[in-house]
């Protein structure tokens, strides 16, 4: 299982990962299509997370037919990215 990070784009019915457009499919599911609505319920109203969000995807990247797709076993909002700490030096009120 692989963690695939990109930008979360939610459709009506389904959910993709951009910029590489792959669909998200939930585990579980033999059937595409209810894998992908599964995803987008999952991931709309149990995860909570709103379009446009960085992710982490946890699952097996895939195709169906030439589409690529994920299926997924977890989502979550990717970490924010960490802020550097400043110099010593340029902190205000350190001593050199």
């Amino acid at each position: 299982m692989a963690t695939i990070r990109g930008t979360l784009k939610i459709h009506p019915t389904d959910a993709v990962l951009l910029p590489q457009n792959v669909l998200l499919l939930m585990t579980g599911f033999p059937d595409p299509q209810q894998a992908a609505n599964a995803a987008h319920d999952f991931i709309v109203n149990v995860k909570g997370i709103p379009d446009q969000t960085l992710v982490d995807v946890d699952g097996v990247p895939t195709t169906i037919g030439e589409q690529p797709a994920i299926v997924m076993s977890d989502i979550n909002p990717a970490p924010a990215p960490a802020t550097q700490a400043p110099e010593p030096s340029k902190v205000q009120g350190s001593k050199p």
